[in-house]
């Protein structure tokens, strides 16, 4: 439920926790509410009440994958004939552990984190890969905060608080583990390079694990760092290069995308990876074809390692990773207009720009290429949810794509874009509105392909919040004068945000939430004329939002809360 919301909507949020079986659409907005939880009683469900057909039966997996038999040996599993109240240690059975370890590969929520490892690798029941307890005690973590396509509970037969227990005990005994790698006592492996980059995707899960990840990020960089990730092992076989490519470059996105969440520096330069190859098509690495073939294939097609701006597969790797490489370059554009020597030469700017259009103009050419040979047309609207993934990954793509212009004319920061009237009568804020209004129209088409934000909500919200600056901005200042796009822009963005609030539920996403449906509210009940721009300063700007700022010295969705070390 959004308890948001209904905080707007109705005075009470216990009333509204009561209504909310009947109450199908604002009163005050007239758009859709997104109240939908219904209330039960407390407690452990009966085992004869049906439980949702998605959930993880306790037959889902018939046979225990051998993989997991370490984790009996370090007491965080007990065997399935064994009792967790003679194995006081441990969290789970090794059934249950199996079961996650299926759905940790089946559930709708596929970002990077379902990319490293090959799936026959890990799950064979005849040559499993070695792989460290810490590692398997995160992914197991992990795969406890991902969802199911309904909703339903991922272990039916434990109660909320179980499931919740579980779910903490893994992430303890995952950071117990790998504390001598974390404290610097010894080096780490390339499990504990995996495992460091688990730790940074359970953090934006909630907001109870989000406060470590200042930590966890700086740890994973560290690895990345001590590893060579960057630099191909000479004796290794082709899959193990492979894992620490995927590894690598993982990493790399996530610099980035944590820099501009954070407002701070990338720290991985495109130039220690510049004889890096890239991963290989997601398509070949969840099959079981030999990689050897595959290297073969891009020794013949002279295959350039290192960073791309162009779309070279319709995946994960193939469209974000070079999306992640501009963003990369416009934040640095961002610093360097800042920098008081560079800041000032205007055609230096001019032509670092110019790059950063063209190789956002190579992006689109080369997506546009892949679409029609795979018969999709990247413009065509979406009605129904979408089943495959090449659909969802094309268009959280295009959002990203059209995203990476807002931040290019913009400034990131919403304050400082609120005030700046003089951008807001030049070409750059058309530019960035335009660009705005197509992610908004794509979060639209988003909402209907993947109407719950499973498919990568973890990664996606950033750029999401970012490209929804300007038409809140407009809503505020412009307030019942604001057209008709513009309210129907914030509407959308709006219920996007409000799913996220759903799944993730991060103090950000609550106050943004918030904020939207309240300069929405205030809008349809305002009779009064917009007030004049150049006298507002911030009078129509909500103080909530000032915490999250893209300045010197600001930390962006991290607010004024928590510090990065």
């Amino acid at each position: 439920m959004n308890v948001l919301a209904a905080e707007v909507c109705v005075p009470h949020t216990s009333r509204a926790l009561s209504l909310s079986a009947n109450l199908t659409c604002c009163p005050g907005l007239k758009i859709p509410c997104t109240l939908d939880r219904v209330i039960q009683k407390r407690g452990r469900k009966p085992a004869s009440a049906s439980s949702p057909s998605h959930g993880l039966s306790q037959e889902s997996s018939t046979r225990n994958y051998p993989v997991l038999n370490c984790l009996r040996s370090a007491g965080v599993c007990h065997s399935d004939a064994g009792s967790p109240l003679t194995e006081a240690s441990s969290l789970c059975s090794l059934n249950t552990a199996s079961r996650l370890l299926d759905h940790f590969f089946s559930s709708p929520n596929q970002e990077w984190h379902t990319r490293l490892i090959r799936k026959r690798n890990l799950l064979s029941f005849t040559h499993p890969r070695p792989t460290s307890p810490a590692l398997l005690c995160s992914i197991l973590c992990m795969a406890c905060y991902m969802p199911n396509p309904d909703k339903s509970p991922i272990l039916p037969e434990m109660s909320n608080g179980q499931f919740v227990a579980l779910r903490r005990g893994f992430l303890s005994r995952t950071l117990k583990m790998i504390q001598p790698a974390l404290l610097g006592d010894v080096e780490p492996s390339l499990d504990d390079g995996f495992t460091s980059y688990f730790l940074t995707s359970i953090g934006p899960s909630e907001d109870e694990t989000e406060s470590n990840m200042a930590q966890w990020l700086l740890f994973m960089k560290l690895n990345a760092k001590k590893l060579n990730l960057n630099i191909d092992v000479v004796d290794a076989n082709e899959e193990e290069k492979e894992e620490r490519r995927r590894l690598w470059w993982a990493i790399y996105i996530i610099d980035r995308h944590a820099a501009l969440s954070f407002n701070s520096r990338t720290q991985l330069t495109d130039l220690e990876c510049s004889q890096l190859p890239r991963p290989c098509p997601d398509e070949l690495w969840s099959t079981d074809v030999s990689l050897e073939d595959f290297k073969v294939q891009r020794l013949a097609n002279n295959d350039m390692p290192g960073v791309t701006y162009t779309v070279n597969s319709i995946d994960m790797f193939g469209i974000l990773l070079p999306i992640s490489s501009i963003l990369g370059d416009i934040l640095e554009f961002h610093f360097i207009r800042q920098h008081p020597t560079f800041g000032s030469n205007l055609n230096l700017l001019m032509s670092v720009r110019g790059n950063i259009e063209t190789n956002l103009l190579a992006w689109q050419q080369t997506l546009a290429g892949h679409l029609v040979r795979l018969g999709l047309t990247s413009g065509a609207p979406v009605n129904e949810p979408a089943e495959g993934f090449e659909r969802k990954i094309v268009l959280y793509g295009r959002h990203l794509y059209h995203c990476m212009h807002v931040l290019l004319y913009g400034a990131m920061d919403l304050v400082q874009m609120y005030r700046d009237h003089e951008w807001q009568t030049s070409p750059d804020f058309l530019r960035a509105a335009e660009h705005a209004n197509n992610c908004a129209e794509i979060s639209g088409q988003i909402l209907v392909a993947d109407p719950r934000l499973h498919y990568m909500y973890r990664y996606f919200g950033t750029y999401f919040l970012q490209s929804s600056f300007i038409f809140l901005i407009l809503a505020q200042k412009l307030g019942n004068a604001a057209d008709d796009l513009i309210i129907k822009n914030c509407t959308i963005n709006l219920q996007a945000l409000e799913a996220f609030v759903q799944i993730s539920n991060i103090s950000y996403q609550r106050t943004f939430a918030g904020i939207l449906r309240k300069t929405l509210l205030d809008r349809s009940q305002s009779s009064e004329p917009a007030q004049d721009l150049e006298s507002t300063a911030l009078k129509g700007m909500d103080e909530a939002i000032l915490p999250y700022r893209w300045v010197a010295g600001s930390n962006g969705l991290w607010g004024i809360t928590m510090k990065p070390s």
